[in-house]
């Protein structure tokens, strides 16, 4: 189901998908004007405003995994899909099929456009082949079998006069160099070699040579420049191991990857360098550079994409979280505001209707458990001496909790407006229950000594779950509390490990783990009457909805699921590519706001689960 909005922090990315044998981002390419980046990954294309990072058009061919794609001059886009080997022509502002040739084997992995534009090459496997199309007329031109291949197209490319056209291919080692000229598609000459890590081979800028890097003895890595004609090797340069290509920029300059930098040549010059991120792959058909020579593309290890502005050395969107996001937050007044906070320490606050950022705080060097987003509040943490300071940023407020240096363990409310804490008080333990809101003492009871620690408080702090020792068999007792009568309720006796996810708003049920993948509503008056949530992977997270009559789920497969109080599941919601860690509701329930570990937050709207 794809009725999501993006928020701001979403970054070039691909969504997961339906497992087809393809993850993280195929390939990358820009348009002509350089403001729309194309990416390819999964069962999907996708085009993204530069400056903004937005998606504008997702291009899809059935459920074939799309293992590359084009932009073309005179707006068209072009793919390449596996599950029947087909190479389809799009119109890239409506998204429209032009035309579609098939039946190219296994799949078509790799693409290449002429320098003209006119002549696409496509490599196939099963069997390896090469295709070449006239995309002015819109015919297949030649089909050219592998002799001896050793494996499908790695990367394609045609030389800048477009009289040649190089082939690399490569499954494991070895990899194979193949250069045909391009009038008569006969093939002027062949190597063979290794390549350690991403083999890459380019054209010089005159045409006349082809630069590759290969491995050598004690796997050290050279640069072997051929005559692109006749394939002579004229010159060879020891580099490091990942060494990336040299990429031409329109001024004449140019840019080559190392494992942790960008370097800019002028001539033999270095002109300036720039650090990357250690989770930029410096794989070569991940890595692109804009038409106008100002943006830099590289593909994440969470397969998402970012740039790199090669002139001022920001990155963009600028907009957005680097890392994790690991807590979310509407606001409760108008206008509505996500919140959201990520492992990269800052707190952002977006407009969900739109994804436009309108603030931003950074908490580097803090602890991540002291900052929390929850029940439209953002606030942070600080333990004095005797007490917490709770320093609220949204509403522009400070709490301070009386406390004490014997806390045993200590659990918040889901909303976090309360926060209850298991005290040493010489040979006993107390129960303390505080508002968060105003720093009131709402309960403290004497509880027995066998209580080991805190799992869950309701949002009225009068409902608190404790567990107790292990006891013999691998079980504890889980002992549920009604502080409105000043007793313990009920007690449950659980195999040790289960975890304790928390009360409904109407604190009416308790959600704990019963098992990997499934999740008990159990009905804290009648502990025996219960509801169980399957899901194929582990939950991660879940969020009620206000009202208290939905749950979400997220699980570590990148999952949402949005499911009735009773147990039906609504809605199965794809989006994210690594676990789900953060959810919530909007106070409406007119939104769900999920979190990832790919670093991007996403908005349903509601009628993603009401039909």
């Amino acid at each position: 189901m794809q009725a999501h909005g993006r928020c701001g922090t979403v970054r070039y990315w691909h969504p997961r998908e339906k497992d087809v044998g393809t993850r993280g981002v195929g390939t990358v390419s820009f348009s002509q004007d350089s403001r729309r980046l194309l990416t390819s990954g999964g069962i999907s294309a996708r085009v993204w405003d530069i400056e903004t990072g937005r998606e504008v058009l997702v291009l899809r061919d059935g459920e074939r995994p799309i293992h590359a794609a084009l932009h073309v001059p005179g707006g068209l886009i072009v793919t390449a899909s596996g599950a029947g080997g087909a190479v389809t022509l799009w119109e890239a502002t409506t998204g429209e099929v032009l035309s579609r040739w098939g039946g190219f084997g296994h799949a078509v992995r790799a693409l290449a456009l002429s320098p003209d534009g006119h002549t696409l090459l496509a490599g196939c496997e099963g069997p390896e082949c090469l295709v070449v199309f006239d995309l002015r007329t819109g015919t297949l031109v030649k089909r050219l079998q592998l002799e001896n291949s050793f494996g499908p197209a790695y990367s394609l490319s045609f030389s800048p006069d477009g009289t040649l056209a190089l082939v690399l291919e490569a499954s494991l080692e070895p990899v194979r160099l193949c250069v045909f000229e391009t009038t008569g598609w006969s093939l002027l000459w062949s190597r063979e070699g290794y390549a350690y890590g991403h083999p890459w081979a380019v054209f010089s800028e005159d045409s006349a040579f082809i630069h590759t890097r290969r491995t050598g003895v004690e796997w050290r890595c050279y640069i072997r420049t051929h005559a692109a004609r006749t394939g002579e090797s004229v010159a060879e340069v020891e580099v490091q191991r990942e060494a990336g290509p040299s990429l031409p920029l329109p001024d004449g300059r140019k840019v080559r990857l190392l494992p942790d930098r960008l370097l800019v040549y002028r001539g033999a010059c270095l002109e300036r360098w720039m650090s990357l991120p250690g989770d930029l792959r410096g794989d070569d058909r991940n890595v692109a550079v804009s038409p106008d020579g100002r943006w830099a593309s590289f593909a994440r290890d969470d397969s998402s994409v970012v740039l790199l502005d090669l002139e001022t050395r920001r990155m963009v969107p600028e907009h957005a979280h680097r890392t994790a996001v690991s807590q979310l937050t509407f606001s409760k007044d108008e206008p509505t505001v996500l919140s959201t906070f990520a492992q990269d320490g800052s707190v952002r606050a977006w407009f969900p209707q739109s994804g436009r950022e309108v603030g931003c705080r950074s908490f580097s060097g803090t602890s991540m458990d002291s900052v929390q987003l929850s029940g439209g509040r953002v606030f942070e943490v600080s333990h004095l001496q005797g007490g917490r300071l709770l320093v609220d940023f949204m509403h522009h407020t400070e709490v301070e909790l009386v406390s004490s240096r014997n806390v045993a363990s200590a659990a918040w409310s889901d909303d976090r407006f309360i926060l209850a804490e298991l005290v040493h008080a010489g040979p006993d333990m107390r129960l303390r229950v505080c508002d968060t809101r105003d720093g009131r003492c709402l309960w403290n009871v004497l509880v027995e000594s066998g209580d080991a620690s805190l799992h869950a408080v309701s949002r009225t702090g009068a409902r608190v779950v404790t567990v107790g020792d292990e006891l013999p068999g691998g079980f504890v007792d889980l002992r549920l509390w009604d502080l409105s009568l000043g007793a313990r309720w009920r007690t449950l006796r659980i195999p040790r490990g289960q975890r304790t996810w928390g009360f409904t708003p109407d604190e009416g049920t308790l959600v704990l783990e019963a098992a990997p993948g499934v999740l008990s509503l159990v009905e804290f008056a009648y502990p025996e009457r219960r509801v169980h949530l399957r899901c194929a992977s582990r939950f991660w997270t879940l969020a009620f909805a206000e009202q208290g009559t939905l749950l979400a789920t997220g699980d570590t497969d990148g999952r949402v699921q949005v499911w009735s109080i009773d147990g039906r599941l609504l809605a199965s919601l794809e989006g994210h590519r690594g676990t789900v860690t953060a959810l919530a509701f909007s106070p409406r329930g007119d939104f769900l706001a999920s979190g990832g570990a790919d670093a991007v937050a996403l908005i349903w709207p509601s009628r993603a689960w009401e039909g």
